[in-house]
């Protein structure tokens, strides 16, 4: 069952995904959420090391909150919430389960894309990935989401080279 709920977690992920990361780089309506992401991009990658070696680099909270998670753990929660008031209990359970682990792969993705040596350097996808990613380093209006950029396409904020 939870595998019906593949394709719908995987767009509603990426569409939350593409709007988290369009507020981070907000100053205007981002809030607390622009100054938490704008670490990333200053402190931990600047443009004149956008990879370097494990590990990977952020703030951290009492030792356990990321910078990431501060900053996206509420309007992620809101919109959990909202999804919880929107559905029944078994489409929500299927569907959050399905979000919460693309965020997890996205991250993951995110975290190897930043180092050096990475097991994945190996396959022509990710090289194509990093690639894509980096550039939003670059221009940061361009390609929000990490892994597929087709909400970057629909919202004319893809870019490739």
């Amino acid at each position: 069952m939870i595998l019906y709920y593949f394709l719908p977690g995987y767009i509603l992920y990426n569409i939350i995904e593409y709007s988290l990361h369009s507020l981070s780089h907000s100053y205007k309506y981002g809030s607390f959420i622009y100054s938490y992401h704008r670490k990333h991009h200053i402190k931990h990658y600047p443009i004149s090391k956008l990879i370097d070696k494990a590990p990977y680099k952020t703030d951290t909270k009492y030792y356990i909150l990321s910078d990431g998670f501060i900053a996206h753990g509420l309007p992620f929660t809101y919109i959990l919430f909202t999804l919880y008031n929107l559905v029944n209990k078994d489409i929500f359970l299927n569907l959050s389960f399905n979000i919460i682990i693309n965020a997890y792969i996205s991250d993951y993705i995110h975290t190897e894309i930043h180092t050096d040596g990475s097991w994945l350097e190996k396959y022509n996808w990710f090289q194509n990935k990093r690639k894509i990613h980096l550039l939003h380093h670059k221009i940061t209006t361009k390609n929000m989401n990490v892994i597929d950029n087709t909400m970057d396409k629909i919202m004319n904020t893809y870019k490739d080279n």
